[in-house]
Protein backbone atom coordinates (compact mmCIF):
# COMPACT_ATOMS: atom_id res chain seq x y z
CA UNK A 1 0.00 0.00 0.00
CA UNK A 2 1.17 3.59 -0.60
CA UNK A 3 2.87 5.39 2.29
CA UNK A 4 2.23 8.98 3.34
CA UNK A 5 4.82 10.72 5.53
CA UNK A 6 3.32 12.18 8.72
CA UNK A 7 6.03 13.78 10.84
CA UNK A 8 6.25 16.65 13.32
CA UNK A 9 6.96 20.06 11.83
CA UNK A 10 10.64 20.12 12.78
CA UNK A 11 11.30 16.71 11.16
CA UNK A 12 9.56 17.30 7.82
CA UNK A 13 12.63 18.74 6.04
CA UNK A 14 14.46 15.48 6.80
CA UNK A 15 11.91 13.51 4.81
CA UNK A 16 14.14 14.51 1.89
CA UNK A 17 17.01 12.43 3.34
CA UNK A 18 14.74 9.48 4.12
CA UNK A 19 13.02 9.43 0.72
CA UNK A 20 16.37 9.72 -1.08
CA UNK A 21 17.28 6.34 0.39
CA UNK A 22 13.80 4.89 -0.11
CA UNK A 23 10.22 4.87 1.13
CA UNK A 24 9.35 2.90 4.31
CA UNK A 25 7.20 -0.14 3.75
CA UNK A 26 3.55 0.11 4.78
CA UNK A 27 3.25 -0.67 8.50
CA UNK A 28 6.98 -0.17 9.17
CA UNK A 29 8.38 2.57 11.39
CA UNK A 30 9.17 5.84 9.61
CA UNK A 31 12.72 6.72 10.75
CA UNK A 32 12.55 10.41 9.78
CA UNK A 33 12.29 11.73 13.35
CA UNK A 34 15.32 9.67 14.41
CA UNK A 35 17.19 10.86 11.31
CA UNK A 36 16.47 14.49 12.20
CA UNK A 37 17.84 14.09 15.73
CA UNK A 38 20.92 11.97 14.99
CA UNK A 39 21.86 13.87 11.81
CA UNK A 40 21.80 17.24 13.58
CA UNK A 41 23.85 15.89 16.48
CA UNK A 42 26.49 14.50 14.13
CA UNK A 43 26.60 17.64 12.01
CA UNK A 44 26.90 19.88 15.07
CA UNK A 45 29.64 17.76 16.62
CA UNK A 46 31.68 17.71 13.40
CA UNK A 47 31.06 21.35 12.44
CA UNK A 48 30.62 23.14 15.75
CA UNK A 49 31.49 26.81 15.50
CA UNK A 50 29.52 29.93 16.45
CA UNK A 51 30.62 31.98 13.45
CA UNK A 52 30.19 29.22 10.87
CA UNK A 53 26.86 28.32 12.45
CA UNK A 54 25.65 31.91 12.13
CA UNK A 55 26.59 31.98 8.45
CA UNK A 56 24.75 28.71 7.74
CA UNK A 57 21.74 29.85 9.76
CA UNK A 58 21.47 33.08 7.77
CA UNK A 59 21.85 31.25 4.45
CA UNK A 60 19.28 28.66 5.50
CA UNK A 61 16.83 31.33 6.62
CA UNK A 62 17.17 33.17 3.30
CA UNK A 63 16.58 29.96 1.35
CA UNK A 64 13.67 28.94 3.57
CA UNK A 65 11.71 32.15 3.44
CA UNK A 66 12.39 32.88 -0.22
CA UNK A 67 9.30 31.10 -1.49
CA UNK A 68 9.82 32.02 -5.14
CA UNK A 69 12.38 29.28 -5.63
CA UNK A 70 10.80 25.98 -4.60
CA UNK A 71 13.94 23.88 -4.96
CA UNK A 72 15.94 26.05 -2.58
CA UNK A 73 13.04 26.37 -0.15
CA UNK A 74 13.07 22.56 0.18
CA UNK A 75 16.77 22.54 1.06
CA UNK A 76 16.64 25.78 3.05
CA UNK A 77 15.20 24.29 6.29
CA UNK A 78 17.93 21.63 6.26
CA UNK A 79 20.63 24.29 6.00
CA UNK A 80 18.88 26.35 8.69
CA UNK A 81 18.71 23.44 11.14
CA UNK A 82 22.33 22.48 10.41
CA UNK A 83 23.38 26.07 11.08
CA UNK A 84 21.54 26.11 14.40
CA UNK A 85 23.16 22.81 15.38
CA UNK A 86 26.59 24.15 14.43
CA UNK A 87 25.84 27.30 16.44
CA UNK A 88 24.84 25.28 19.52
CA UNK A 89 27.95 23.11 19.44
CA UNK A 90 30.03 26.21 18.76
CA UNK A 91 28.97 27.50 22.18
CA UNK A 92 29.70 24.07 23.67
CA UNK A 93 33.20 24.24 22.17
CA UNK A 94 33.72 27.98 22.74
CA UNK A 95 34.80 28.57 19.12
CA UNK A 96 33.98 31.64 17.00
CA UNK A 97 35.40 31.35 13.47
CA UNK A 98 38.10 29.22 15.03
CA UNK A 99 39.00 31.80 17.71
CA UNK A 100 38.81 30.19 21.16
CA UNK A 101 39.70 33.22 23.29
CA UNK A 102 36.40 35.09 23.18
CA UNK A 103 34.04 32.41 24.51
CA UNK A 104 34.46 29.91 27.30
CA UNK A 105 33.38 26.39 26.29
CA UNK A 106 30.14 25.21 27.87
CA UNK A 107 31.32 21.61 27.46
CA UNK A 108 34.86 21.07 26.19
CA UNK A 109 37.33 21.96 23.47
CA UNK A 110 37.80 18.92 21.18
CA UNK A 111 41.59 19.32 20.94
CA UNK A 112 42.00 19.41 24.71
CA UNK A 113 40.64 15.91 25.38
CA UNK A 114 40.92 13.87 22.20
CA UNK A 115 40.48 10.42 23.76
CA UNK A 116 37.35 11.42 25.65
CA UNK A 117 35.96 12.88 22.44
CA UNK A 118 36.63 9.65 20.55
CA UNK A 119 35.03 7.55 23.32
CA UNK A 120 31.96 9.79 23.27
CA UNK A 121 31.65 9.32 19.49
CA UNK A 122 31.82 5.53 19.92
CA UNK A 123 29.14 5.59 22.61
CA UNK A 124 26.96 7.66 20.32
CA UNK A 125 27.52 5.10 17.57
CA UNK A 126 26.52 2.27 19.91
CA UNK A 127 23.30 4.13 20.73
CA UNK A 128 22.48 4.66 17.03
CA UNK A 129 23.27 1.02 16.18
CA UNK A 130 21.13 -0.23 19.07
CA UNK A 131 18.26 1.98 17.94
CA UNK A 132 18.47 0.46 14.46
CA UNK A 133 18.37 -3.07 15.88
CA UNK A 134 15.37 -2.24 18.09
CA UNK A 135 13.46 -0.70 15.16
CA UNK A 136 14.16 -3.82 13.10
CA UNK A 137 12.82 -6.07 15.87
CA UNK A 138 9.72 -3.89 16.37
CA UNK A 139 9.02 -3.88 12.63
CA UNK A 140 9.27 -7.68 12.59
CA UNK A 141 6.85 -7.97 15.51
CA UNK A 142 4.39 -5.58 13.88
CA UNK A 143 4.42 -7.59 10.64
CA UNK A 144 4.54 -10.92 12.53
CA UNK A 145 7.71 -11.89 10.71
CA UNK A 146 9.16 -13.88 13.61
CA UNK A 147 11.91 -15.41 11.47
CA UNK A 148 13.27 -11.96 10.66
CA UNK A 149 12.83 -10.69 14.20
CA UNK A 150 14.88 -13.53 15.66
CA UNK A 151 17.42 -14.57 13.01
CA UNK A 152 17.99 -11.47 10.87
CA UNK A 153 21.47 -9.93 10.79
CA UNK A 154 19.99 -7.15 12.94
CA UNK A 155 17.44 -9.33 14.73
CA UNK A 156 17.10 -10.21 18.39
CA UNK A 157 19.87 -12.83 18.49
CA UNK A 158 22.29 -10.55 16.62
CA UNK A 159 21.39 -7.75 19.05
CA UNK A 160 22.07 -10.00 22.05
CA UNK A 161 25.46 -10.90 20.54
CA UNK A 162 26.26 -7.22 19.98
CA UNK A 163 25.15 -6.02 23.40
CA UNK A 164 26.64 -9.03 25.14
CA UNK A 165 29.97 -8.55 23.40
CA UNK A 166 29.99 -4.88 24.38
CA UNK A 167 29.24 -5.81 27.98
CA UNK A 168 32.12 -8.28 28.04
CA UNK A 169 34.56 -5.76 26.59
CA UNK A 170 33.46 -3.06 29.04
CA UNK A 171 33.64 -5.46 31.98
CA UNK A 172 37.14 -6.61 30.97
CA UNK A 173 38.37 -3.02 30.56
CA UNK A 174 36.91 -2.00 33.93
CA UNK A 175 38.87 -4.83 35.51
CA UNK A 176 42.03 -3.42 33.99
CA UNK A 177 42.26 -6.04 31.26
CA UNK A 178 42.26 -8.87 33.77
CA UNK A 179 40.89 -12.39 33.49
CA UNK A 180 38.25 -12.88 30.79
CA UNK A 181 34.94 -14.31 32.06
CA UNK A 182 34.47 -17.39 29.85
CA UNK A 183 31.17 -18.47 31.40
CA UNK A 184 29.60 -15.08 30.75
CA UNK A 185 31.03 -15.07 27.22
CA UNK A 186 29.32 -18.38 26.47
CA UNK A 187 25.89 -17.32 27.72
CA UNK A 188 25.76 -13.81 26.24
CA UNK A 189 27.62 -14.49 22.97
CA UNK A 190 28.18 -18.21 22.42
CA UNK A 191 24.61 -19.36 23.12
CA UNK A 192 23.00 -16.80 20.74
CA UNK A 193 25.50 -17.83 18.04
CA UNK A 194 24.46 -21.48 18.44
CA UNK A 195 20.79 -20.49 18.32
CA UNK A 196 21.39 -18.79 14.97
CA UNK A 197 21.96 -22.27 13.49
CA UNK A 198 18.36 -23.15 14.38
CA UNK A 199 17.02 -20.81 11.71
CA UNK A 200 16.10 -23.64 9.32
CA UNK A 201 14.15 -25.74 11.89
CA UNK A 202 12.33 -22.59 13.04
CA UNK A 203 11.44 -21.69 9.43
CA UNK A 204 10.10 -25.22 8.92
CA UNK A 205 7.99 -25.13 12.09
CA UNK A 206 6.50 -21.71 11.25
CA UNK A 207 5.70 -22.70 7.68
CA UNK A 208 8.22 -20.35 6.06
CA UNK A 209 10.00 -23.25 4.38
CA UNK A 210 8.64 -26.60 3.20
CA UNK A 211 11.96 -28.44 3.48
CA UNK A 212 14.44 -28.36 6.34
CA UNK A 213 17.54 -27.83 4.18
CA UNK A 214 16.41 -26.96 0.62
CA UNK A 215 19.98 -26.78 -0.71
CA UNK A 216 21.55 -29.34 1.60
CA UNK A 217 22.87 -29.22 5.15
CA UNK A 218 26.45 -28.32 4.19
CA UNK A 219 25.34 -25.27 2.18
CA UNK A 220 23.04 -24.19 5.01
CA UNK A 221 25.81 -24.62 7.60
CA UNK A 222 28.34 -22.60 5.58
CA UNK A 223 25.83 -19.81 4.86
CA UNK A 224 24.96 -19.53 8.54
CA UNK A 225 28.63 -19.57 9.51
CA UNK A 226 29.36 -16.75 7.06
CA UNK A 227 26.41 -14.77 8.46
CA UNK A 228 27.80 -15.18 11.99
CA UNK A 229 31.18 -13.85 10.85
CA UNK A 230 29.43 -10.96 9.08
CA UNK A 231 27.54 -10.10 12.27
CA UNK A 232 30.76 -9.87 14.29
CA UNK A 233 32.79 -8.01 11.66
CA UNK A 234 29.86 -5.87 10.49
CA UNK A 235 28.86 -4.63 13.92
CA UNK A 236 32.48 -3.96 14.84
CA UNK A 237 33.12 -1.99 11.65
CA UNK A 238 29.82 -0.10 11.95
CA UNK A 239 30.57 0.92 15.53
CA UNK A 240 34.11 2.05 14.76
CA UNK A 241 32.80 4.06 11.80
CA UNK A 242 31.42 6.59 14.24
CA UNK A 243 34.98 7.53 15.18
CA UNK A 244 34.83 9.70 12.06
CA UNK A 245 32.40 11.98 13.95
CA UNK A 246 35.16 12.81 16.41
CA UNK A 247 37.83 12.80 13.68
CA UNK A 248 36.06 15.43 11.59
CA UNK A 249 35.47 17.60 14.66
CA UNK A 250 39.21 17.48 15.34
CA UNK A 251 39.95 18.15 11.67
CA UNK A 252 37.64 21.19 11.82
CA UNK A 253 39.71 22.63 14.67
CA UNK A 254 43.00 21.75 12.93
CA UNK A 255 41.96 23.54 9.74
CA UNK A 256 41.38 26.72 11.74
CA UNK A 257 44.80 26.28 13.35
CA UNK A 258 46.37 25.95 9.88
CA UNK A 259 44.58 29.08 8.64
CA UNK A 260 45.72 31.14 11.64
CA UNK A 261 49.27 29.78 11.38
CA UNK A 262 49.43 30.81 7.72
CA UNK A 263 48.02 34.24 8.57
CA UNK A 264 50.65 34.71 11.29
CA UNK A 265 53.41 33.69 8.88
CA UNK A 266 52.60 36.46 6.37
CA UNK A 267 51.83 39.18 8.92
CA UNK A 268 55.44 40.37 9.07
CA UNK A 269 55.73 40.90 5.30
CA UNK A 270 54.92 44.24 3.57
CA UNK A 271 51.17 44.61 3.62
CA UNK A 272 51.08 41.53 5.78
CA UNK A 273 48.27 42.72 8.04
CA UNK A 274 45.88 43.12 5.14
CA UNK A 275 47.06 39.85 3.61
CA UNK A 276 46.60 37.95 6.86
CA UNK A 277 43.04 39.27 7.25
CA UNK A 278 42.31 38.25 3.68
CA UNK A 279 43.71 34.76 4.35
CA UNK A 280 41.54 34.37 7.43
CA UNK A 281 38.42 35.41 5.50
CA UNK A 282 39.19 33.13 2.54
CA UNK A 283 40.10 30.31 4.91
CA UNK A 284 36.75 30.55 6.67
CA UNK A 285 34.90 30.60 3.36
CA UNK A 286 36.79 27.50 2.26
CA UNK A 287 36.04 25.75 5.56
CA UNK A 288 32.33 26.57 5.39
CA UNK A 289 31.93 25.45 1.78
CA UNK A 290 34.32 22.51 1.50
CA UNK A 291 34.23 21.04 5.00
CA UNK A 292 30.52 21.75 5.39
CA UNK A 293 29.89 19.63 2.29
CA UNK A 294 32.19 16.83 3.47
CA UNK A 295 30.62 16.77 6.96
CA UNK A 296 27.14 16.57 5.41
CA UNK A 297 28.20 13.63 3.23
CA UNK A 298 29.74 11.81 6.18
CA UNK A 299 26.63 12.30 8.34
CA UNK A 300 24.40 11.01 5.53
CA UNK A 301 26.70 8.03 5.05
CA UNK A 302 26.45 7.09 8.72
CA UNK A 303 22.67 7.40 8.55
CA UNK A 304 22.34 5.26 5.43
CA UNK A 305 24.85 2.49 6.10
CA UNK A 306 25.22 2.22 9.87
CA UNK A 307 21.62 3.11 10.82
CA UNK A 308 19.31 2.36 7.88
CA UNK A 309 21.28 -0.77 7.05
CA UNK A 310 19.90 -2.43 10.18
CA UNK A 311 16.20 -2.22 9.35
CA UNK A 312 15.29 -0.07 6.34
CA UNK A 313 14.57 -1.82 3.02
CA UNK A 314 13.22 1.33 1.31
CA UNK A 315 10.89 -0.74 -0.87
CA UNK A 316 7.69 1.13 0.01
CA UNK A 317 5.65 3.17 -2.44
CA UNK A 318 5.06 6.88 -1.92
CA UNK A 319 1.46 8.05 -1.69
CA UNK A 320 0.52 10.25 -4.62
CA UNK A 321 -2.90 11.96 -4.47
CA UNK A 322 -5.12 11.63 -7.49
CA UNK A 323 -5.23 14.84 -9.53
CA UNK A 324 -8.32 15.71 -11.53
CA UNK A 325 -7.69 18.00 -14.47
Amino acid sequence: MPVLFKNPFFARPFELLTSTYGIPEYGAIDPTVFVAITFLIMFGVMFGDIGDGLVLTIIGALLTFRRRVQRTSAIGPLVLYCGLSSLLFGFLYGSFFGVEKWFRPLWLRPMNDIFFFIKTAIWFGIAVMSLGILINIIDAVRTRNWLKGLFDKAGLLAGVIYWGGLGLVINTLMRGGGRFNRNAAFWVVGAPVLLLFLRAPFALLTGRHRKLFPEGFLVYFMETLIEVVEIFLGFLANTLSFIRVAAFALAHAMLFMAVFALADAVRGAPGGTLLSILLIILGNILIIVLEGLIVTIQAIRLEYYEFFGKFFSGEGKRYEPVKIR
